[in-house]
Parts: C-alpha cells; sequence; structure tokens
C-alpha cells in the first residue's frame, strides 16, 4: 500500500515538473522563432560530430546532434532539448531527496530551487550548457545518495558515468565534483565507501569518458579552456581593487544570501543539527561549506577579474540538499503550505514577465535577441533572389561577418551556403551568385570595411528592413545587401 501510494507521489510531483516544462517551452517558442545566442551555437556546433568544439566542452552539442537525427534542425527541437533537461534535473534532485526524505519534504525542497534567480529566471531566458552541467551535477547527487545508502556496483558504475558526462558538460562541474570529494572525505563512513575498490572503478570510468576530451584538447591547444580562462580574466590587474571586491561579493553571495534570507524567514526553527539521518550521509551537511569555499578559493588562486553567479549554478542546488538533512518537518502544516504556494507564485510570476517582456518590447522598452525578425528577412531575401533571377538556392553563396546574423538565417535558408568571413577566408572560385550581409547599425547603408578590403567589386542593393518580432514602433531591424561581381 505504501508503495503504491509512493509510486502516486512521484507520479504526481513528475506531472507538475513536466507540467512547468512544457509551459515555459510553448511560451518560448510562441514568442520567438529566432534562436539565442547559445541556441545558435548548438545549431552551429549540431552539423557536425566532435570530440570538442571552440568555446565549451561537447556533450550538450551531442545532445543536440542526436535530436536533429530524430527531428528537424529547427529552434523547436532545441528548445525540446533545453527542457528535457530541465525536466530531468528538476526530477533527478527531488529523488536524491526522496532517498532520506518523505514526499512532502522532497517536493518542499525541490521548490525551494526557485528562490535561486539562476534556476528560475536565467533558466527560461538563454541558458543552455548551465541547464546541462546543473542537470549532471543532480543526477550525480543521485546517484552518489543510491550508492552510500545502497553500496551496489550498479550505483558505483552510473556515479563514474555521471562524473564523465558532467566533466563533458560545462568545466565549472568541477566546482560540484572538488566538493563533493572533499565532502566525502570529511566523513568516515562515505569516505570507506569511495575510497574502496568499487570506488576507484567509478573513477576510474569518469576519467575514460573525459579522456577522448581531454586528448582533444591537448592536440588542439586547449581552445575551450583558454575561452574560459578569457571570460573569467584570469590574472586581471585591478584584483582585490574596491570595485572588483564588489563586483566580486554581488556575483558572488547575492543569490545565495537571497535564497538562505527567504528560506530562513518560513524555517529558521525547522532546522535542527539533531535531526536522524542515516551515517552515510552526513556527508550531505559539508556539501554546502565545501560547494561555496571552493569556487572562492579559485578566483583568489587565480585571480579572477570576473565571475559570473551563474558558474555557481551546479553548486547552488548543494545548499538545499544539504539543508534538508537538518529539516524537520513542522507539526503544523501551514508554513509549508504557504512556502509551496509562494513557490508556484514564483513560476507563475516569472512565466507572466517572460510572456510580458517577448509579447510587449513596444510597452517594457526592452527588445531582447529574441525580437531580432529573422524569419521575416529571410523572406524578403527569398524575394530579392527571385528578383535577381536567381531561382537555385543551392548555387547562392552568402559572406557574413556575423556568426549570430549567419546561423539564424541558415535556419531558413538551409539550401544557401553560408560563409563566415575570418582571417582564413579564401577567395572563391565557384561560379555561383555570391552576396554580402551585414548587421547595419549606422543606418547609411554603406559597405563595411572588412567586406571594402576583400572585395573590390561589389553593387551594394537596397537593405533588407523590418519590424523587430511583436513591435510596431521604429527603429527597424536593418541589414545590408550588397552582391559580389
Amino acid at each position: 500500500m505504501n508503495d503504491r501510494y509512493s509510486q502516486k507521489e512521484k507520479f504526481f510531483t513528475a506531472g507538475l515538473i513536466l507540467l512547468y516544462c512544457i509551459g515555459y517551452g510553448l511560451l518560448r517558442i510562441l514568442v520567438s522563432s529566432t534562436m539565442e545566442l547559445d541556441e545558435a551555437e548548438q545549431f552551429r556546433n549540431a552539423a557536425t560530430l566532435s570530440l570538442g568544439y571552440s568555446n565549451e566542452p561537447p556533450f550538450y552539442s551531442w545532445l543536440v546532434w542526436a535530436a536533429f537525427k530524430v527531428l528537424p534542425a529547427k529552434l523547436y527541437t532545441i528548445i525540446i532539448v533545453k527542457y528535457c533537461l530541465l525536466f530531468i534535473f528538476y526530477w533527478s534532485f527531488y529523488l536524491a531527496l526522496r532517498e532520506f526524505k518523505s514526499h512532502r519534504e522532497a517536493l518542499l525542497f525541490t521548490g525551494s530551487l526557485l528562490l535561486f534567480p539562476t534556476y528560475c529566471y536565467e533558466f527560461n531566458r538563454h541558458l543552455t550548457h548551465t541547464i546541462l552541467v546543473t542537470t549532471m551535477a543532480s543526477i550525480t547527487c543521485l546517484f552518489y545518495v543510491k550508492l552510500l545508502l545502497r553500496k551496489t556496483w550498479i550505483y558505483y558504475i552510473l556515479f563514474g558515468i555521471a562524473i564523465g558526462l558532467g566533466l563533458l558538460s560545462k568545466y565549472n562541474y568541477v566546482f560540484f565534483l572538488g566538493a563533493l570529494i572533499l565532502a566525502t572525505l570529511h566523513c568516515k563512513e562515505s569516505r570507506k565507501l569511495i575510497l574502496s575498490p568499487k570506488g576507484l572503478v567509478s573513477i576510474l570510468i569518469g576519467v575514460l569518458i573525459f579522456l577522448p576530451h581531454l586528448l582533444w584538447l591537448l592536440k588542439t591547444g586547449l581552445p575551450s579552456v583558454k575561452h574560459a580562462f578569457q571570460r573569467a580574466d584570469v590574472g586581471q590587474q585591478d584584483f582585490l581593487s574596491m570595485k572588483w571586491f564588489l563586483r566580486i561579493i554581488h556575483s558572488y553571495f547575492s543569490e545565495l544570501l537571497l535564497f538562505l534570507g527567504l528560506f530562513m524567514l518560513f524555517f529558521r526553527k525547522s532546522l535542527s543539527k539533531n535531526i536522524k539521518i542515516p551515517r552515510e550521509l552526513f556527508s550531505l551537511r559539508w556539501l554546502p561549506l565545501y560547494g561555496f569555499l571552493l569556487p572562492l578559493t579559485v578566483i583568489f588562486i587565480f585571480k579572477l577579474g570576473r565571475f559570473s553567479s551563474k558558474w555557481l549554478a551546479p553548486v547552488y542546488l548543494c545548499l538545499p540538499l544539504g539543508l534538508a538533512t537538518f529539516f524537520k518537518s513542522s507539526i503544523n502544516l501551514q508554513r509549508e503550505s504557504i512556502f509551496n504556494y509562494f513557490c508556484i507564485l514564483i513560476a507563475i510570476g516569472v512565466f507572466a514577465a517572460r510572456a510580458f517582456i517577448g509579447f510587449m518590447p513596444d510597452i517594457t522598452g526592452k527588445r531582447e535577441r529574441i525580437h531580432i525578425p529573422f524569419k521575416t528577412i529571410s523572406d524578403e531575401l527569398k524575394e530579392r533572389f527571385n528578383e535577381l533571377g536567381v531561382s537555385n538556392f543551392k548555387n547562392v553563396i552568402i559572406i557574413s561577418d556575423n556568426e549570430y546574423l549567419e546561423t539564424n538565417l541558415k535556419m531558413y535558408l538551409p539550401k544557401v551556403k553560408f560563409i563566415l568571413l575570418t582571417k582564413s577566408f579564401k577567395p572563391l572560385d565557384q561560379e555561383s551568385f555570391k552576396f554580402l550581409l551585414w548587421e547595419e547599425k549606422n543606418l547609411n547603408n554603406n559597405l563595411p570595411e572588412i567586406f571594402a578590403k576583400r572585395f573590390p567589386k561589389v553593387v551594394i542593393l537596397k537593405p533588407l528592413k523590418a519590424n523587430y518580432l511583436h513591435s510596431k514602433l521604429k527603429p527597424l531591424y536593418i541589414v545590408g545587401f550588397a552582391q559580389i561581381k
């Protein structure tokens, strides 16, 4: 009877999370068919299967590549992958909590994840790799808890696989993994399990999964690692200045303090160190401490000039997971019910905010990249080609200096060959219709200097213009257009 009731509770939770993901996914598709920066990057990367890519580890691109083999290479396929990952994130976190907490408590702490702005807002706005690495951190927690409690080979193997795939998701997974290792070594019971032959097998599996990508990095000169160091501004000269200090304090502690402030407002009296949990799980109590000390240590060692709060995404979940081990459910359930409704209100509020920003940019005065009318521009481009006597788009080559512009148009013009103008660009010998496209910012319809140097014989054509999506106000979005003779 209890098992049947437990299954009903799990189905209810899965349904709730699924409703959340479907709602946000549909909203994103309805608001715009334009790819965000991260989505455009996945569209480009998924064209080929590689052991590595220039900016990030390869696992997310592999998932999109696989999805494109089943579904069309369109934005909605990328959105489906994203919200499948979000579902797995929340669902795996709930299942990890259910290993040692009741359904009601597990649901409460799963809902508490929405107190982090990165999870409730940024995940639904534009992130991709950060969602994947957080999902892998949650899956790792699930197998870790099962491993500690059940000590069977299958969970050691799954734990090792999760580690390997986590490292292939995004490099800040090491913050979470390092914290998990330190918390495990801190406690006697968990230390015995990990420092065993089975534990060493887990580590070996993780290393073997990551090894091909590591060899690719060494062979290609560490491009994605260099990109990560560049974004973090390693070795910043104004390190430890007041400006740096305030910037780091804000990006590092703002979401932590927000979560703790709101959670303690509801449940300060519900936390006790005397709550009994299996001794094997004591390491979870140390996980938040190491989870937030380790990145802070990295900031000082490498003198990071920039630190984004989203880089802590895989360790934010350590805080509610650790607090759950100290939580005693209230006899009076009214406070827990109010908190659950508060979390639901956050989800609905963010949904309404994203819908308002998406559908009403003229009222908000906020135009995001998803409002750029690439579909309209591509339709106008087709008409221009027809006017120029171009009927077979396979004979068309478009050269652009804007990778984001190029990728979005490529989604709507799959037969056209797009080339990004780079330093390694080589002259074109093909007998094709060749055109130049650029984002017109100065409204003077002059050929950009980068094109003028490479292509002396060019006819500048009438620019492509369109209203931003859901907007009737000026300025219009304008794309410069020219034909190479």
